[in-house]
Order: C-alpha cells, then sequence, then structure tokens
C-alpha cells in the first residue's frame, strides 16, 4: 500500500448528510441510525441530520472516510432505508490546505468503501493563511 503523505493537510474531516424531504420524516430519522446525530438543523423547512468525524484526530481524510465506513456499517445507519424514505444522503469533506500544495487523496480500497455505500462524496476545500515570513518584516 502506498502511503499518502497527508502533511499538506492543517484539518480535515468528513460529515454525513441527510436531508429529509419534510419534517415528518426528519422526524423518524432517529428510527433508522443507532446512534445519535453530531447535529441537526432545522430552517426555513429545510430540515437535515448530520454525522460528523470532526472527533478523529488525524489529517489523513482515508481515516476519517474509514471511522464513517464503520459508523455506517452494521447498520448502524441505514443509509438505503434513509433514501428510501425520500432522503438525499452524501458524504462533505471539510479539507483545509496548510500552505496551498498538494491536495486529498484516496486510495483503492477508500474509493471501494465509498462505491459499496453508494453516496456521492464532495470536497469542500479551503487554504490555510500561510504564516507570516519574518525575514521580510521591517526592523
Amino acid at each position: 500500500m502506498v502511503e499518502l503523505d497527508a502533511s499538506a493537510c492543517e484539518e480535515t474531516y468528513v460529515t454525513l448528510c441527510v436531508y429529509p424531504k419534510d419534517a415528518e420524516i426528519f422526524n423518524s430519522v432517529g428510527y433508522y441510525s443507532k446512534i445519535p446525530p453530531t447535529s441537526t438543523s432545522n430552517r426555513n423547512d429545510v430540515f437535515a441530520w448530520f454525522w460528523s468525524t470532526e472527533s478523529v484526530e488525524s489529517v489523513d481524510v482515508g481515516d476519517h472516510l474509514k471511522f464513517m465506513f464503520d459508523l455506517v456499517s452494521h447498520e448502524n445507519i441505514q443509509i438505503e432505508t434513509l433514501k428510501e424514505a425520500g432522503c438525499k444522503c452524501w458524504l462533505s469533506c471539510f479539507w483545509v490546505s496548510k500552505c496551498g500544495n498538494g491536495g486529498p487523496g484516496l486510495e483503492a480500497d477508500i474509493l471501494a468503501g465509498l462505491a459499496q455505500l453508494n453516496l456521492p462524496l464532495y470536497f469542500d476545500i479551503y487554504f490555510a493563511k500561510p504564516p507570516l515570513d519574518d525575514s521580510h518584516t521591517p526592523s
């Protein structure tokens, strides 16, 4: 297995996003999950449930996706049932570049896991501000 250099990443986490089509389905999402969500939202009749890997201490997006695969496995969260009930579901990856170079990389086993979940993965990529270089600071 090729080791990816995650040093280009300052921070990352993955969120499973579930958007029920109405309040009735929103109120029943808990029946399809053995674990509580990280957060929920109900703004202007847009309902959402979220499970996040923010507690995972790694800057390797693969570690976060493996954690999410484990979270969803064994029907802890019944993704297909939620989709059948009318929920839109996807994974969102927050990823912050440390220096503006590189980017997230996914190994074949992670890609296979994504395919098995049958969920789209979207990246939300940001660039951290570079540290000030003291050598160019006026005296």
